[in-house]
Parts: C-alpha cells; sequence; structure tokens
C-alpha cells in the first residue's frame, strides 16, 4: 500500500482488502482510495469503534459532508457501498446505504480517437522498450492487450481477468465473466485481432514459468507469469499518448485507456451506417458488443458518431432513439 494511502480506523482490514480485490482484478482505484482516506478519518475522529457499517454511521458521516456536491457525494455512497457490500460477501452482515441519486449524471466526454491515432497507438505499442531491468514486467503484452481493448470493446478490467479457459482460438471467442454487470457474454476475435494474440500466446508459452498453461490461469501475464495490474496497463499507455503528441482535443477531457472501448463503439456505429444498416437496427447490435444491460446507455454513441463523423447519421429529431415517431392508424 502506498504510504499516502495509510488506513488505521477500525473498517480500515476490509477497506485495504476491498482495494486489493480491486488491484487483482486491474480496476483504477486511485479516485477511490482518496474516499476511503477521508472515511478512515471520519471514523477515527468520531471514534467509531464497530468493526462494521451501520446506519447511525452513515448518517453520522452524511452530517460531516454539508458542501460537498451532488457528484461528489454520489461518489462517495458508492465507496460505502461497494465497502458494505464487500463486507456482506465476507459473511459480515452490515448496513449498506441506498445510492444517491442526485449526482448519478456524469457529463465526462470521452475521448474518440481517429483511425489515424488508433494506428499509431498500436505501431508505437510494439516498440516499447523497457528503461531499466525488470523480470517483471509485462510490457510485450501491450500491442495484444490494446487490440483487444479496441477489437472488442472491453473494459480494461475485464481484459485482465480473462483466464486461459476463456479463449478458444478454434470458434474465435472469449467468453467474458468479470464484467460490470455481473454477466457472462463472448467476445468474437475478429481477423485482424487472431494472430496478434497467438503470436503473443506463443511467446508467452515460451516462458518456463509453472502453471502458465494451465486453464484457470490468468491469459495476461508479467514476464513472471503473474498477473497484470490495470494501473501498469494504463502507465504503459500514457507513455505511448505522450510519444504519439496525443492529448484532449480543443480544451476537453484527456484520453484515457477506457476511451478505447467508446473508440471502438463509436467505429462500429459509423462503419455499420456505413454499410448502409439502419440506426435503429445498429444502436442494439452496439449495445450488445458492449455488453449494455440497457440498450438506452448506447444511445450516446449516436450523438458522439455524429460528432466524430459530421452528418453520417440522420435523424428526425434528437430523441427518436429513444421515443421512435409511431405513424398514425386511419
Amino acid at each position: 500500500m502506498d504510504k499516502k494511502f495509510v488506513y488505521t480506523s477500525k473498517l480500515a482490514p476490509y477497506i485495504k482488502g476491498f482495494l486489493k480485490e480491486r488491484e487483482l482484478k486491474g480496476y483504477n482505484s486511485s479516485a477511490i482510495k482518496f474516499i476511503f482516506l477521508e472515511i478512515d478519518k471520519f471514523c477515527n475522529e468520531y471514534n467509531i469503534q464497530d468493526d462494521y457499517i451501520k446506519e447511525e454511521t452513515i448518517d453520522k458521516w452524511r452530517s460531516t459532508r454539508p458542501n460537498d456536491s451532488d457528484r461528489s457525494l454520489y461518489m462517495k455512497y458508492n465507496a460505502w457501498i461497494q465497502l458494505g457490500n464487500y463486507m456482506r460477501d465476507l459473511g459480515i452482515d452490515c448496513y449498506v446505504p441506498i445510492p444517491y441519486r442526485k449526482g448519478a449524471k456524469n457529463n465526462y466526454i470521452p475521448y474518440i480517437f481517429t483511425h489515424e491515432e488508433i494506428n499509431t497507438i498500436f505501431l508505437l505499442s510494439n516498440s516499447l522498450k523497457i528503461r531499466y531491468q525488470y523480470s517483471g514486467t509485462m510490457i510485450f503484452t501491450m500491442p495484444a492487450i490494446l487490440r483487444l481493448l479496441y477489437s472488442a470493446g472491453l473494459r480494461i478490467g475485464e481484459a485482465l481477468a480473462i483466464k486461459n479457459k476463456d479463449i478458444d482460438f478454434e470458434k474465435r471467442t472469449i467468453v467474458i465473466n468479470d464484467s460490470k454487470n455481473n454477466t457472462q457474454r463472448l467476445a468474437a476475435i475478429n481477423d485482424s485481432l487472431l494472430p496478434v494474440l497467438l503470436q503473443y500466446k506463443e511467446f508467452r508459452d515460451k516462458n518456463p514459468i509453472e502453471k502458465i498453461l494451465v486453464p484457470e490461469s490468468p491469459f495476461f501475464v508479467t514476464q513472471r507469469g503473474k498477473s497484470c495490474l490495470g494501473e501498469s496497463v494504463r502507465r504503459w499507455f500514457s507513455d505511448i499518448l505522450n510519444t504519439a503528441g496525443i492529448s484532449s482535443k480543443l480544451g476537453g477531457n484527456p484520453p484515457r485507456i477506457h476511451d478505447l472501448r467508446h473508440t471502438a463503439a463509436v467505429h462500429s456505429l459509423a462503419k455499420m451506417v456505413r454499410n448502409n444498416i439502419d440506426v435503429y437496427c445498429a444502436l442494439p447490435m452496439i449495445s450488445v458488443f458492449l455488453g449494455h444491460n440497457d440498450p438506452r446507455s448506447t444511445n450516446n454513441y449516436v450523438r458522439l458518431t455524429n460528432e466524430m463523423f459530421p452528418g453520417i447519421i440522420q435523424l428526425e429529431h434528437p430523441t427518436s432513439l429513444i421515443f421512435p415517431k409511431i405513424p398514425k392508424s386511419e
């Protein structure tokens, strides 16, 4: 644990355990670590001696946050909820608050890479170099991971959770188990992705590492055979973006590795529309491709696609995807 993130309250063991689990799954915990520091400090300052979460504790904590914005409260309540659910999974009966709905809307605008930028990212991932001797590096996985994220529209956590048994190269499918919505889905291996994954696997399997071929072992590993961490992937991706000179557009948000998923959706939607697939038919396919539970979550990609490729999608009204016009019966 980073020296900056030291937790000492009665809830500290569970906070540390929860963060460790997220780390092993490859999730980015940067923001939630700071939220837990605040929660840990609150428990110490108000002498909370319970080693489980009580409703009174949540109420007391909420009274100390009068100046927090709705968005901030939404994120902090989510931290409490995730911690409570983690403790319940351990068999600890504790209170889990309901979500704070007011700040649920996130106005974050994703960065959509151009096709040229995607090609540059892939080329640079092939030529990454280690700055110093480190046998635990996962640098050789980067070309395969980045192409998988873009080709299959995966989240980084989903990609790093893939096990050997989840990939069927003959059927060219990948079973995605560790999804955000706790559902299982299939991701297709397309013609350009297949040789990249096979090349990675061939190189990986030459390493004399115990259990590297075991079905339950992770598919993406470091040179020591350990699971790759999401933070390491993000650092290498950041290096690639810096080398490529790719940064925020017109004062917008800086590009993130998660934006490969958004870009995959936008590029796929644009391609389908260009191939004369009706947008009303294309959206459900994009929704399945991304693993969305609610197809309405995919509607935002219509706006992003129109911004990236102006005029490609013709809609009679901005809300027509949600409330399509129904002809009146005579």
